[in-house]
Formats: structure tokens, C-alpha cells, sequence
């Protein structure tokens, strides 16, 4: 079998802080920590194309791709057990280097929250009457700005020490849980937020099932994921530098819809970036699966021949070189005044006459 990968060899930087918590993570693992998948979660065919042996630090991590509805995702997946001890004790160190969020971070987080917020607007899904939920909120800024338009607002999530420093609100409550907490059980939500939190999940299908339960009927559930399709935006056009020790599954708005719809919900509004908008079904009927595996093998395909002559880094190198060069210039010459008088001496402008420069008064 043809594959596309890069063996033994890590993809991804890491500081020398982030590298001893890989380390001491990676020593907790053994057979007992994964678990293997038979079944397709989606269309429940075995037909899987392996893509990659490793994830982007270089650890055991072996993504494979459906070859029957192109869902991809990580096989064997580490056990619940595992999943829960990664989040607890090693994400944030790994992932963002720091236990605590940084001022900075917290903002950023503050505008993806208006980010949200606007999205929902712009397509006719912001309710501020409706009860918020927010999980996975981190820092707990999203929560903060969502407690500031919902009515009331709940954040949850694992790490502790992560939301400490979130700002109080009357209508705002920050707890460490998940939504399988059976304090969820008889309450029902009218917008749920799940940003950059599905393609961590361990069992999509699970907490699928559990959202039917809590979200209201007419309410909108809010996903927003890394898309294949666009990993220009986040991960520099590298489908590989996606493979992160944390997700769990890498989709399209195609296979994403293919699960929601195998759930119950139906799409109000999404992209390929991936941002999403939910609601559950009025009409429950037999759907169809569209197979997306031919394109994204496609754009695995493209991000191999990237690796394999290192694209990426001659392309950032020579961007590298030219802005120093470009700096040099500006520094030992007055470039800018040069092109300045040599475009605006005495008030002439420059137009092009069958491929001649003429310049008028």
C-alpha cells in the first residue's frame, strides 16, 4: 500500500519547555494507553488508508483515512483514560508552553469570542435571550465575552489552573467538567459553543448524542475546527503540522456534515475553514454519505510533495532573506525618496502608450 508520510522524523519545532512535558507524557504510555478502531464511526466500513505513523512531535500516533467516506482520524486513539490524563496534566504545557494564559492570549481569545459572536449575527443564529454553554472555554475569555450578550453563560473545562484568572460576571459560571456531568442532565441550552474543541475529542459520537439532549430545539450549536482543506490558514499549507498529539480526528465540512447528519443535525451555515453552524433536524429521515476521500488524498498528496523537498522551509527562507535584503537597501540608501522623486519630479505623471512610458506635465 502506496503511503504518504514522513517516518521517524519530528515535523514540528518545540522549546526545550515544551519538549520535557512531551517527554514526560511519552513515558506514561505503553500498549495498554491506545485503543484500536474496527469500524468507520461514520459509514462502519474497515477500509482505512494509513497516512501517517506518527503525529507532528514525533510520537506514536497513527492517522488513517476512510476509504469510503474519507473520514480521518487517529487509529489506534489513546483510551479515555489516557485522553483524560493528556488534558489534566500535559495540553496546555505542550500545546501553548504555559500553564496559566498569558494577558495576551487572553485577549486574543476575548476577540475570537466577538469573532463568534459576529459569525452567528451575520447568519442569523444570535439569539441573546438563549442560555449560553461554552465548552472547552480555556482561558475562559470566550465565556466572559458570551456572558456579556447571552443571558446566562456557562464555561467548562478540564484544566483548572487555565481559567483562574477569568473575570467575574453575575451571569457567568465557570466549572471543571464536561457535558456528560449530570448536572447537565435537566438543562437545555440555546447556543453551544465548540471552538477548536471537536477535533479533540475522543468519542464525537458520544458527545453527539449527548448534545441532542441538552440543546433546545430551536437552538444552534456553533463548531469551528482546522479544515483540510485550509490548512493555509492554520498550519502554514501543511496538512502534517496538523497531526497534533491533541486531535483526534482531521475533517472536511463534507465528512463533518456526514457525521452531524448521522446525529441529527442539520447544517445552517459553514465553510471550509472549518467554521459551522447546527441545529438539530426537523425532519430525521435516511441521509446519504458523500465519500470526500479522493480530494483530501489529493491534498495529502500535495503536502507530501511539499515535505518531501521541503517546501515549506525554502519558501520561509527565501521570504526571510528578501525582507532582510529589502531592510539592508532601506537602511543604506534612502530608497523611498529616490522612487519618490523619481515618480513625482515636477509634478509629472506616468501612463503607458503602446507599451511606451510617456510622462505628461
Amino acid at each position: 500500500m502506496e503511503r504518504y508520510t514522513i517516518k521517524n522524523k519530528k515535523l514540528f519545532k518545540v522549546n526545550r519547555y515544551q519538549q520535557q512535558a512531551i517527554d514526560k507524557f511519552s513515558d506514561t504510555l505503553n500498549d495498554k494507553s491506545y485503543k484500536k478502531i474496527s469500524n468507520c464511526i461514520i459509514c462502519n466500513k474497515k477500509n482505512f488508508l494509513l497516512v501517517s505513523d506518527i503525529d507532528r512531535q514525533g510520537i506514536k500516533r497513527p492517522t488513517t483515512l476512510c476509504k469510503e467516506c474519507g473520514y480521518c482520524f487517529n487509529n489506534p486513539q489513546f483510551t479515555d483514560e489516557t485522553h483524560k490524563n493528556y488534558y489534566e496534566n500535559f495540553y496546555r504545557e505542550i500545546d501553548r508552553d504555559f500553564k496559566v494564559p498569558s494577558k495576551e492570549f487572553y485577549e486574543l481569545e476575548k476577540h475570537r469570542g466577538a469573532d463568534i459572536l459576529n459569525y452567528l449575527y451575520l447568519n442569523g443564529s444570535l439569539d441573546k435571550n438563549s442560555s449560553c454553554l461554552d465548552v472547552g472555554c480555556g482561558s475562559g475569555a470566550t465565556s466572559f465575552v458570551f456572558a456579556n450578550v447571552f443571558k446566562s453563560t456557562i464555561g467548562i473545562d478540564l484544566a483548572k489552573e487555565y481559567t483562574k484568572n477569568v473575570e467575574e460576571l453575575d451571569n457567568l459560571k465557570i466549572l471543571h467538567t464536561t457535558i456528560h456531568d449530570k448536572f447537565f442532565d435537566d438543562k437545555k441550552f440555546g447556543f453551544i459553543n465548540y471552538c477548536h474543541v471537536f477535533e479533540h475529542i475522543n468519542d464525537p459520537m458520544k458527545d453527539l448524542e449527548r448534545l441532542k439532549k441538552i440543546i433546545k430545539y430551536d437552538g444552534y450549536l456553533y463548531i469551528e475546527v482546522p479544515g483540510i482543506y485550509h490548512t493555509d490558514k492554520w498550519y502554514d499549507g501543511n496538512f502534517f503540522h496538523s497531526l497534533e498529539m491533541d486531535h483526534t480526528h482531521f475533517l472536511t465540512l463534507t465528512t463533518l456534515k456526514n457525521m452531524m447528519m448521522k446525529n441529527d443535525f442539520e447544517l445552517v451555515h459553514g465553510d471550509e475553514i472549518i467554521r459551522s453552524i447546527w441545529k438539530l433536524k426537523k425532519d430525521k429521515n435516511v441521509f446519504f454519505i458523500k465519500n470526500d476521500f479522493t480530494n483530501i488524498l489529493k491534498q495529502i498528496k500535495k503536502n507530501d510533495n511539499f515535505l518531501r523537498i521541503n517546501y515549506i522551509t525554502i519558501k520561509k527562507n527565501f521570504e526571510n532573506l528578501l525582507i532582510g535584503l529589502i531592510k539592508f537597501l532601506l537602511k543604506k540608501i534612502d530608497l523611498f525618496n529616490l522612487i519618490k522623486k523619481f515618480y513625482l519630479k515636477k509634478n509629472k505623471k506616468r501612463v503607458i502608450y503602446k507599451n511606451k512610458k510617456i510622462y505628461l506635465d
